[in-house]
């Protein structure tokens, strides 16, 4: 009984550890502020290598709520989009490859909280969380 016991908390502990989505327990110290942050810089990840421009859609909520609030195109590998905390954004990434001639839109959300540390980094500090949001192709 004990060693299922040990079992179970090794395997909750790991998958905490682990666990792709809020990444809450460990802070990113160079990422803390001192003032309790009004808005969330949302970092989107682009396929670099379709050397096209790629065309945003920002929702919010969830997509099939169809509630577009920012649209742009851009080229660039890494972009910062400014959103509001605690609100949930859904963002989709649209590839037109000129030689197939293929399109694809990449879908995915985050949506961004504050929460304060006080023990982690050496000062007391905010930091944002689940601001994310993986827009590359996994297959082509």
């Amino acid at each position: 009984m004990t060693k299922r016991i040990l079992i179970a908390t090794v395997f909750a502990v790991i998958v905490l550890l682990f666990s792709c989505n809020d990444r809450i327990l460990f802070v990113n110290c160079s990422e803390c502020v001192t003032d309790e942050p009004l808005k969330a810089d949302i970092k989107l990840k682009i396929e670099p290598e379709t050397g096209n421009w790629v065309d945003i859609k920002v929702y919010r909520g969830v997509i099939e709520d169809s509630i577009i609030v920012d649209s742009f195109t851009t080229d660039s590998p890494d972009y910062t989009y400014s959103g509001e905390l605690n609100t949930r954004y859904t963002f989709t990434a649209e590839y037109l490859f000129s030689v197939s001639g293929k399109r694809i839109i990449a879908v995915n959300s985050a949506w961004p909280r504050v929460r304060y540390e006080k023990k982690q980094c050496q000062n007391p500090c905010y930091y944002i969380y689940d601001n994310v949001v993986n827009l590359r192709i996994k297959y082509q």
